[in-house]
């Protein structure tokens, strides 16, 4: 490869968050049934028990951070809320989310959960907020004092609300349990894994529609809204795209992935698509690299750095650390491409589009089976000629296979 090409590998790509979740909002029980999420409240139990937990309260929010909660209840709410599950070592679970009681029979549609509360705050509540409404569960129940394990409530949770938490169980041991769902998460079941392979066809067959459409109006608004009507149609719960033109901005300033604006497009730019979609809670992410012709677009593909890209995701094997991966990648871009390594390879993806591990210098985690993570590379040459892809990744027991 022309040693004058650099890379540039960034995971810390961010998109505008939607105030509504908008899209289809079904519990298929025969993708993920019942059972999925049982055995997976008595691995946390079994968890909880070893470390002599009595209750964990897990927390998530938003339309971006709701894989906590998503992963005992399958419940997520439609807007930038909070929901928290109350798991007992023993006994039924509870599920708290911040919306009115009319809510609560909707979410019950799409969880295993029987208890499913509303908490509303200020004067539509009696005690104001969902921490109050946990405070006041766990002194019905008798669980205060006890042993509480938080996870979630200290990443995610509103200053506030968590002060007023911490006050209410004051005389309780507080302990750090994230850990005991981050483990759990990392590593994907044969189910999780099913759905990250749909939602990944979703996100192949929304970019396989880029080249050759025709677009009467080329701009970037017209290119979103027929990629966001493409994954809509097929049943899709959220979707998030950003997008890049490079030969655009100044050599000096760099180049960014951002959300799309109302500019046009002009034949022969070059135009970079990252585009994520959930499907039954589950991301997958793609990106791929275009040129723009008079009314269409073309795939701009580039053997060399797909070769790259490939050799790259080869040496993603299970049994290696996070920091060994890096540290084999970056000797293989060193061999092929000038420039600087500036960020991490790759992060995991699942119920959340950036979730551990991290693939870093840094990190010291380990590669194993049935991990899901997102890749991603851009090769640029002296002329400024970018060509950036990515791609959701399965780790196999033979190591990587390609989603999307």
């Amino acid at each position: 490869m022309d040693k004058s090409l650099k890379i540039n590998m960034d995971t810390s790509l961010e998109t505008l968050q939607p105030i509504l979740k908008r899209g289809r909002d079904v519990w298929d029980q025969i993708n993920m049934p019942k059972r999925e999420f049982l055995q997976r409240v008595a691995k946390i139990r079994k968890a909880m028990a070893k470390e002599g937990i009595d209750v964990l309260l897990v927390y998530g929010s938003g339309v971006n951070d709701y894989g906590n909660q998503c992963y005992v209840s399958n419940f997520v709410t439609k807007l930038t809320a909070g929901a928290l599950v109350v798991i007992p070592r023993k006994g039924d679970l509870t599920l708290f989310f911040e919306g009115s009681s009319r809510e609560a029979k909707l979410g019950q549609r799409v969880t295993w959960v029987d208890d499913v509360r509303s908490s509303l705050a200020g004067v539509f509540s009696s005690t104001g907020s969902l921490a109050g409404d946990c405070v006041n569960y766990l002194e019905e129940h008798k669980l205060i004092p006890s042993k509480l394990g938080f996870a979630g409530l200290r990443e995610l949770m509103s200053y506030r609300e968590l002060q007023r938490l911490v006050e209410g169980v004051k005389a309780c041991k507080v302990v750090d349990a994230g850990h005991i769902i981050r483990d759990m998460r990392v590593v994907k079941s044969a189910r999780e894994c099913d759905q990250i392979r749909r939602a990944s066809r979703l996100v192949s067959n929304a970019l396989g529609t880029i080249p050759g459409m025709v677009l009467t109006h080329m701009d970037e608004r017209s290119l979103e809204a027929k990629i966001d009507w493409t994954l809509r149609l097929q049943g899709v719960e959220d979707v998030r795209i950003l997008m890049a033109r490079p030969q655009n901005c100044p050599r000096d300033a760099g180049w960014a992935l951002r959300p799309a604006t109302e500019a046009p497009i002009a034949a022969g730019e070059t135009v970079i698509v990252y585009l994520a979609a959930s499907f039954e809670r589950y991301w997958a992410e793609g990106i791929r690299t275009f040129v723009a012709e008079k009314t269409s677009f073309a795939k701009a593909d580039d053997e060399k750095a797909h070769e790259l890209y490939q050799r790259v995701a080869a040496a993603m094997q299970p049994g290696k650390s996070t920091a060994q991966f890096y540290k084999e990648a970056v000797k293989e871009i060193g061999r092929n491409a000038a420039g600087n390594q500036r960020h991490s390879l790759a992060n995991g993806i699942g119920l959340s589009l950036k979730e551990f591990p991290v693939i870093s210098g840094k990190e010291t985690d380990q590669l194993a089976e049935s991990m899901c993570f997102a890749l991603r590379i851009a090769v640029e040459d002296q002329k400024s000629a970018t060509v950036m892809m990515g791609n959701t990744i399965y780790l196999s027991e033979k190591g990587p296979e390609v989603l999307t």
